[in-house]
């Protein structure tokens, strides 16, 4: 069910329009917060949908966004932590730049989008990768990691430790754009990791092509196991050359025998893991309380690409409308008979 629309043009007589909303956080008195990463600000909304004010600009001084607005996730009690093209920025709840620290770290490349996560002891994550080509055969190699950092007195980034993730080879090729420009294309429906990082600060971690989700500590010790059965689906026919008639360097026979189990995963800030089964926009989910238990498939009303869950049952995502204007919603979870679907002790 859709509870709030943000950017809806006939929402009333002062809209909001969106140019490429890429990330989105929320707090837990429900404000939400969009960043708009063609525009280069973020803008902060009220429960009600109402905006309450605008973060940033483009620009290098403290609290500017430098190139590209990458990504955004919210702390508790009071942080908003911001990633640009080449740092990391603190902003409190009323939108007050506090601090920054350099993003860029070792080899590491930098992303036009960005991944974060915080877990309940006050620890931040970053998702970096590094990108290499092959040697002798030229094929691009990318290798990446999660970083936890700790926040040190007046809001600066410490590097604690790492959790190295598996090398991928060669499912990518370089895309020559033109002007210069070099651009790493996935190939379509191939098989790949997931992860999320839960509040409890483990890594949930997931190989698309068969349907089993790993709960590890960051230290690599294995906590809990969910698997369900669900065979691949062949990826054959029409819905095989439209796949491969929507990419510009791979062919229909580089494409897999079939399509991936699932494309996504993500940690509600009340630990419910949320399963996309296609890829964005469209939102199939398989849902699992905080327990690991199954509570079944979800549809969404509403196509979505960008989203953030807040916990108890709401998800918040980027739509578009009929003429492709970009807005937000906010959805809560429900049953076909209009309930509110809640878990139960994991005792029980």
């Amino acid at each position: 069910m859709v509870e709030t629309e943000i950017g809806n043009v006939e929402a009333g007589p002062s809209p909001v329009f969106f140019e490429r909303p890429a990330s989105l956080a929320a707090d837990p008195l429900g404000r939400v917060y969009v960043a708009d990463a063609q525009a280069a600000r973020i803008r902060v909304f009220g429960n009600d949908g109402s905006l309450l004010r605008s973060i940033g600009q483009l620009g290098g001084g403290p609290g500017e966004f430098q190139t590209w607005l990458a990504g955004i996730v919210w702390q508790e009690p009071n942080r908003l932590w911001v990633a640009d093209a080449s740092r990391f920025m603190a902003f409190d709840s009323l939108g007050v730049f506090v601090n920054g620290s350099l993003r860029r770290r070792g080899g590491s490349t930098i992303s036009s989008s960005w991944s974060g996560w915080v877990d309940t002891t006050g620890f931040l994550y970053s998702r970096e990768s590094e990108l290499g080509i092959g040697v002798g055969s030229g094929d691009p190699r990318r290798s990446e990691r999660l970083t936890r950092f700790r926040v040190s007195g007046g809001d600066t980034l410490v590097a604690a430790d790492t959790f190295p993730l598996a090398a991928t080879q060669p499912a990518h090729r370089i895309a020559d754009r033109g002007g210069g420009i070099l651009e790493l294309v996935d190939l379509p429906m191939a098989a790949r990791t997931v992860w999320a990082v839960s509040p409890a600060g483990t890594v949930w971690l997931a190989h698309t092509s068969t349907y089993r989700l790993d709960e590890l500590t960051f230290a690599g010790d294995t906590l809990h196991t969910i698997e369900l059965r669900r065979s691949p689906e062949p990826l054959v026919g029409a819905e095989r050359d439209s796949v491969a008639d929507g990419s510009s360097v791979f062919s229909a026979s580089d494409l897999p025998a079939t399509k991936p189990v699932m494309s996504a995963l993500y940690v509600a800030r009340d630990g419910w893991i949320w399963v996309r089964v296609r890829p964005a926009p469209t939102s199939e989910w398989d849902i699992f309380d905080d327990c690991g238990r199954f509570l079944g498939p979800a549809v969404s009303m509403v196509p979505l690409s960008a989203v953030t869950f807040p916990g108890r049952g709401m998800v918040i995502g980027v739509t578009t409308d009929e003429l492709d204007v970009p807005r937000i919603v906010r959805l809560k979870l429900q049953t076909g008979q209009g309930e509110a679907v809640t878990a139960k002790g994991c005792g029980t």
